[in-house]
């Protein structure tokens, strides 16, 4: 869970004073161009001039001191700054703009994204003629010219690019253009920030490019005893790493390009080899590459010459693979101390371990974009604004001290609303607004959590008979013969799954329920999100019908250790004349962990196809 947090505060009991601040993780310096502050006309700490750049200047700001004024009065010009950059990141600008002393009329500004040449280049930035300046017009990866208010106001520009290199330039530029009435501009309060979601590190983290058996898959460099791309390492698609020969140890390895100080996650999937019962381990280490090969263990047999500096690793996981040969992710965290940041990836073969060789593959290192708050005051309410990731959802709590921590605090009622669960944007940026204040002090912060996961869609199509899926499970018998199965119906039953799918699940799909039945199918746990769900699935019944029959399905909820909670649906019995839709709420089991447990009882009468049921899957 992740937690953003910023102070909401008033010295005064009866006014509450919204404040906010520049996001923590803003790339740009001085964005405000309050540095160095001591006059107009200075160039502002860390933006250089251009070309015929007036610098900072007091009758520029929108808050504070000082703005920036690019480009002398009728004439053009500006400023740069030189960032660094994730390659592969999306990062969003953002600044404000104004018509040069508040005049009234239109004005220009040129905002350019880009590279760093080598020389001068030369850019149009208006539409007077090109302007030689300090930009790469061929590494250009966003050019933005934005009208000012005609009214002489304050107005906010926001762009976004996907930074191309460890550095990028971003420029700020008056452009006078024809039938311009204002020929200059003001600028304040620039920031840019990267977008959620972080930027994949690694190339061919699948290994399925130029691979084969015992090839280099590209990007990788066999550091020792390295087989490489195997077709019986793969996890999905066609290839996967067998890193290091088997009863041996070996690797290779991957240079990165990262950003100092920014924080990375590494995922990975390991398995013995061939899927061999027993133990085997793998290690990973993470550092500065080493200048010449240094000694650094990748085992317990004793130290092996790696590439690696071993002064600077950053990270060192040893990982056991399952003992039953099963594939496991394996998850872990470091940040980059360098703009280059070496990944091993080996078999390391343990005293003990009874499988020496394993596999590896599906691969990723993304940058963790850390989270940032702003808050404001609109009128009498608060807006909230924070950036936000796919798959997670979002609390605003609150407390009116510190003494305890964020993530203890209760979620934020103003009097009408909860704010609880709330879904991340597909922009990548959250705002909540018409949130009413309640008290003179207070502290807001939001809280990151990943989607409750609900039960994702069971079709049975890959399990094969008499067998259930992975994680459900049947209750005994008592005391008669029927049992739940998994797969493709062949008695009298429905003789196919629901839709024209080949299987489902039912009680003996390869005949008729036995007397004196009683037997559950129990699903794997499933987390109901706070905000309710619905139990959804097809049921197909055949059965002895009648006002006091004894032959009949239930469906009913349990608790996480399987205790009785409730039944959500009783008497289920038919006729056998087809599948049928059905849609349970779970409301009632908001943010709990529970099962669901599909019955069937019969008598000692009539025997029937049964219950069968298919395409089972709990939607939020």
């Amino acid at each position: 869970m992740k937690t953003i947090s910023l102070p909401l505060f008033s010295t005064v009991a009866a006014l509450l004073l919204a404040v906010s601040t520049a996001p923590a993780d803003n790339i740009v310096s001085n964005g405000d161009f309050e540095l160095p502050g001591t006059g107009d006309g200075i160039a502002a700490d860390d933006w250089l001039k251009d070309f015929n750049s007036y610098g900072c200047y007091d009758g520029a700001a929108r808050n504070g001191a000082y703005g920036l004024h690019p480009g002398a009065s009728f004439g053009t010009g500006g400023s740069y700054q030189d960032l660094a950059t994730t390659p592969g990141t999306t990062y969003e600008v953002r600044l404000w703009i104004q018509n040069f002393l508040s005049g009234s009329g239109s004005s220009h500004l040129r905002a350019l994204a880009g590279s760093a040449p080598s020389s001068s280049s030369s850019v149009a930035v208006d539409d007077q003629g090109n302007n030689t300046f300090a930009f790469d017009s061929a590494g250009l990866i966003d050019n933005q010219l934005v009208d000012t208010q005609g009214d002489g106001s304050w107005s906010e520009v926001t762009f976004q690019f996907t930074a191309a290199g460890t550095a990028t330039r971003l420029g700020l530029y008056n452009a006078f253009m024809s039938g311009d009435t204002v020929h200059s501009i003001n600028i304040d309060d620039a920031s840019v920030i990267p977008q959620g979601g972080g930027a994949e590190a690694i190339a061919n983290g699948g290994f399925e490019t130029n691979s084969g058996n015992g090839s280099d898959p590209d990007a990788w460099t066999v550091d020792f005893n390295s087989y490489g791309a195997f077709d019986g390492a793969a996890r999905t698609d066609s290839w996967g790493l067998h890193p290091g020969a088997s009863y041996g140890t070996g690797g290779r390895y991957q240079d990165l390009v990262t950003t100092p100080g920014v924080t990375y996650d590494v995922s990975l999937w390991i398995q013995n080899f061939d899927s061999a019962a027993g133990s085997s381990h793998v290690r990973v280490l993470v550092g500065a590459p080493g200048i010449t090969p240094s000694q650094v263990a990748v085992d317990d047999q004793g130290s092996t010459t790696a590439q690696f500096d071993n002064a600077t690793l950053v990270a060192d996981e040893l990982l056991p693979t399952a003992g039953d040969g099963t594939w496991s992710e394996v998850t872990f965290q470091f940040t980059a101390i360098g703009g280059t940041t070496r990944l091993g990836l080996y078999n390391a073969s343990m005293v003990g371990d009874t499988v020496h060789a394993i596999n590896i593959d599906d691969v990723s290192v993304e940058s963790v974009v850390p989270l940032t708050l702003a808050i404001s005051r609109v009128g009498g309410t608060l807006s909230f604004e924070w950036m936000s990731q796919s798959g997670k959802q979002y609390d605003l709590v609150s407390n009116t001290d510190l003494s305890t921590a964020p993530a203890t605090w209760d979620p934020y009622n103003d009097g009408s609303n909860t704010y609880e669960d709330i879904a991340a944007d597909p922009s990548g940026t959250n705002t909540l607004s018409g949130v009413a204040p309640l008290g003179s002090v207070r502290f807001f912060a939001v809280l990151e959590e990943d989607i409750p996961d609900p039960l994702p869609l069971e079709d049975f199509e890959a399990v094969s008979a008499p067998n259930v899926p992975a994680g459900w499970s049947i209750t005994p018998i008592t005391p008669g013969t029927t049992s739940w199965e998994g797969g493709a119906p062949t008695g009298d039953g429905p003789g196919e799954g629901a839709n024209s799918s080949a299987k489902c699940a039912g009680t003996n799909i390869a005949g008729n329920y036995d007397a004196n039945a009683d037997v559950s199918l129990i699903t794997p746990l499933i987390s109901v999100p706070a905000g309710g769900a619905t139990l959804v699935f097809q049921k197909w019944v055949e059965t002895e019908v009648g006002a006091s029959t004894d032959d009949k399905g239930t469906i009913n909820v349990l608790d996480a250790g399987g205790a009785f909670l409730a039944e959500l649906k009783a008497d289920i019995i038919g006729d056998g004349l087809g599948w049928s839709g059905e849609s349970i709420a779970l409301g009632s089991y908001a943010g709990m962990d529970i099962k669901i447990e599909f019955n069937f009882v019969s008598n000692g009468d009539e025997h029937w196809s049964g219950f069968y049921i298919d395409d089972v899957t709990v939607t939020p």
